[in-house]
């Protein structure tokens, strides 16, 4: 959403006050809080948008004619937008953030790191040749989630944190809660000399969107396959990001039964 006026130092102030009871409530140590404060000499930056042209969406004939300088700027691909937060208001606060969603993620049974982890999960598996492989996608999963769901999904997750995956005092729930509507609510940017603030979703480009995302999905997948009857049929279920995989010893028409209603 367009905005015509921005106080970007007052919005850096709030935040330092948030920042501060946090350490008047001794819920982050000194060096925390140094961090978190970030330098004095450092003031008020908004985030930036830039786009990424999604290349691989392009077709044979719009890739030749970039090639070759022919091609109508009308016709060229989708672009991903990246809020860029690098010395934002919100940047030590996301990386605070991202340092204790990262373990809690790591724990979840359906969690793939890259493409070898990949493999090494399904290496080992013997399924039947009549097994189907499942793949599918959420779609614009960033930018389809409401402020309310992700902030109480995170705090759900929150009771599965294990203390010793730290070696810094663990926030409290609501404390982890409250930093990651800071975090959503103040996405603040700009584009060609106008301001803009994010009303719904998780900016791409925030260092805690991935985990903060993560979580929500995997609470969401989890929560469609509970329902699914034939769920003792999944031999495999693993996911990376917004893309996931099954392997099922099940019928085309069971697997439509979930994935088309």
């Amino acid at each position: 959403m367009e905005i015509q006026e921005l106080n970007i130092l007052l919005i850096k102030m709030n935040i330092q006050t948030q920042i501060s009871r946090l350490f008047d409530n001794g819920e982050i140590h000194g060096i925390t809080l140094d961090f978190l404060r970030g330098s004095s000499k450092e003031g008020p930056i908004l985030g930036r948008l830039f786009l990424l042209p999604k290349l691989h969406k392009l077709s044979e004939l719009v890739f030749q004619g970039i090639k070759k300088q022919t091609i109508a700027v009308n016709e060229l691909p989708p672009c991903r937008p990246i809020i860029s937060e690098c010395n934002s208001v919100t940047e030590r606060v996301s990386k605070f953030i991202d340092y204790f969603l990262i373990p809690i993620v790591k724990r979840q049974k359906s969690y793939i790191r890259d493409s070898g982890d990949f493999i090494n999960e399904i290496e080992n598996l013997r399924p039947d040749r009549d097994c189907l492989l499942i793949s599918f996608d959420c779609t614009s999963m960033y930018t389809n989630m409401e402020y309310n769901e992700l902030i109480q999904s995170v705090g759900r997750a929150h009771s599965s944190a294990v203390k010793e995956d730290y070696p810094i005092k663990l926030p409290s729930c609501e404390t982890i809660k409250s930093l990651v509507a800071t975090v959503l609510k103040n996405n603040y940017f700009e584009f060609n000399d106008r301001y803009f603030v994010q009303k719904i979703g998780a900016s791409m480009g925030s260092k805690c969107s991935p985990e903060i995302c993560d979580i929500r999905a995997f609470e969401v997948i989890n929560e469609i396959i509970e329902k699914y009857k034939y769920k003792n049929k999944i031999l495999f279920y693993g996911r990376y990001r917004d893309d996931a995989f099954i392997i099922a010893h099940s019928s085309r028409e069971e697997v439509e039964e979930v994935f088309l209603k």
